[in-house]
């Protein structure tokens, strides 16, 4: 799935960009190695994306997509669709044709169709028709609101920049509205791939300033350890909006597509910015109950939006899962003067006792209102019921999509007041902008989601049985600009396991050549605890909920502090105001 859609942001961005040859071979190897496509005769059965975009980028940058469609052409159009199967990820190709304009468009790789030509402010008309005769219709408009740069730092070419410094870029707007949403971008080279990558979005004017502190933010992640430069780098400005599509017919009704229009410069680049790699706290404790440890973090400001932004939360998912049943084994070669060789297998089992579905949502039940307690206190937002989010028509279309609560002898899975965890949406339920989690916090009128989970896997700690818990959370915003999601905070604690005699622990040996017991003189087997019941008390002691609550506290403090350190996050956003 992660190459799929690796895939689709090279092919429909045109922000993606590459050089030369290594452009040509990158993309014949991602049409090689993408698997095939599944072929689909019932447009029933799809989602459509798509798109038409101003003004391509020049041909000089080589880049990647000019090596995946024919005819690449500067200041030219790009008309793309891209198709994924209803309820799965899946990428499909239609078993039929697809045409702009009476043009066959030829499909690529990943779903996705593109037809480039020059610009044209003619509509564009698509036509898809099936192998069975099923026909689908729709048309879009190009941009209307067109920007061009005029200078950057008062600079028309040749243009230098010092991006430690804030950057003004002089714009002609051909009818932008006043006040409306631009997005900038500027081309970096990783790894011999030349992207270009989101800067920061600002309201338009007749000239724009990016302040130093969106260079440093730049929606790229250094800390993945790839190699970057900013040679014959490239800064651009686009307007984008979504639009619905006009003359629809056929499987598609309320089709929208999203159209932008983009100019930039070529521009060289005179002192580098060093960028936000995201924020992180992280230690470990010497606890009532012994060590644990916790680690907390926050993306860079482009893909983390300020916390005076979260006002109120609504919980997403919360849930209490867990391993019960833990079987290892050790083989060892032994020689004995008696016996001879004897190949000796050691096989430990950890059985944590079965409880009810009613102690786990009890135990949830407990270190929930005080996990809350903690986030309202220290984020200065209010959490809403956890049924607000539930109750949203956007939960319940997806619902279908939820963790089922399972509790067998060997696992178990309990949601605490219906918040199941949601497994991944197909590509068909969008993302971003259009993705389920915003719809849902603009049902619920809130700013953030939140989930957590605590997870307890039993494991062998010398003679006894524990059961070692993780808690994670993350707490998502709302997308910047159209398909970026953003995170205020995750973070995952985890700790030593608490010894208990009512964890079963059981060690048998077993030899190869039927020699029952241990050459050294073990026994044969033993137990050192039997499963027993597990008290309320106990079972709390286990969980180490006081333990954990101590350090989520101090680790959503520390991760706090070091935003406000920081200082660039609000500044950022100020320039969607």
């Amino acid at each position: 799935m992660k190459l799929k859609l690796l895939f689709v942001m090279v092919l429909v961005s045109p922000c993606v960009y590459s050089q030369g040859l290594m452009g040509k071979a990158l993309a014949k190897l991602a049409k090689a190695m993408a698997p095939p496509p599944a072929t689909v005769s019932n447009l029933d059965q799809v989602v459509p994306m798509a798109g038409l975009s101003g003004n391509l980028h020049p041909v000089e940058l080589g880049t990647i997509s000019q090596s995946f469609f024919n005819g690449w052409t500067t200041g030219g159009d790009m008309a793309w669709l891209m198709f994924t199967r209803k309820d799965t990820s899946a990428f499909v190709k239609i078993d039929g044709t697809v045409t702009v304009n009476g043009v066959p468009v030829e499909y690529s790789t990943a779903g996705t169709y593109a037809l480039i030509s020059g610009a044209n402010a003619a509509a564009r008309k698509v036509e898809i028709t099936t192998s069975t005769g099923q026909k689908a219709g729709f048309t879009m408009e190009p941009a209307k609101s067109k920007v061009k740069v005029l200078s950057v730092n008062g600079q028309k070419d040749n243009i230098s920049l010092d991006l430690t410094k804030d950057v003004v870029i002089e714009l002609e707007n051909t009818d932008v509205p006043a006040n409306a949403m631009l997005r900038v971008d500027l081309a970096i080279n990783q790894v011999g791939i030349k992207s270009q990558y989101g800067v920061c979005y600002i309201r338009s004017g007749a000239s724009i300033t990016i302040p130093a502190a969106a260079f440093r933010n730049i929606n790229i992640k250094p800390a993945g350890g790839a190699v970057y430069n900013y040679k014959k780098s490239f800064i651009s400005v686009t307007v984008e909006t979504t639009e619905p599509a006009v003359g629809v017919s056929g499987a598609f009704p309320g089709l929208t597509y999203i159209r932008s229009y983009s100019d930039g410069k070529f521009v060289t680049i005179s002192k580098e910015p060093n960028l936000n790699t995201g924020l992180v706290a992280k230690g470990k404790e010497d606890l009532k109950d012994g060590t644990m440890s916790y680690e907390f973090s926050k993306p860079n400001a482009f893909s983390s939006r300020p916390l005076p932004m979260m006002k109120k939360i609504g919980i997403s998912s919360i849930s209490v899962m867990g391993k019960t049943v833990s079987v290892s084994s050790v083989i060892t070669q032994e020689k004995d003067n008696l016996k001879g060789e004897a190949q000796t297998t050691k096989t430990t089992t950890v059985t944590f006792p079965q409880q009810t579905n009613e102690t786990w949502e009890a135990v949830i039940a407990k270190l929930y209102p005080q996990l809350a307690a903690i986030v309202q206190k220290e984020l200065n937002a209010t959490i809403v019921p956890v049924e607000a989010i539930q109750k949203t028509a956007a939960y319940q279309s997806v619902s279908k999509y939820a963790q089922a609560e399972v509790n067998t002898a060997k696992e178990f899975l309990i949601d605490y007041d219906h918040a199941s965890p949601l497994r991944t949406m197909p590509v068909g339920q969008g993302a971003g902008a259009y993705g389920i989690n915003e719809k849902m916090m603009n049902e619920a009128g809130v700013d953030a989601l939140m989930k957590i989970s605590l997870s307890l896997e039993v494991q062998q700690d010398g003679d006894y049985g524990v059961l070692v818990p993780k808690l994670t959370f993350e707490i998502t915003g709302k997308a910047n600009g159209r398909e970026t999601a953003t995170v205020y905070y995750s973070g995952t604690l985890t700790g030593k396991g608490v010894p208990s005699e009512n964890i079963g622990l059981r060690v048998e040996y077993a030899s190869a050549n039927g020699i029952t017991g241990d050459t050294k003189g073990r026994n044969s087997d033993k137990t050192y605890h039997h499963a027993g019941t597990i008290g309320s008390d106990e079972l709390d002691r286990i969980v180490r909920r006081s333990d954990l609550l101590a350090l989520f506290a101090k680790g959503l403090k520390e991760i706090k502090d070091q935003e406000k350190a920081n200082g660039d996050y609000e500044v950022v956003w100020q320039l969607q105001q």
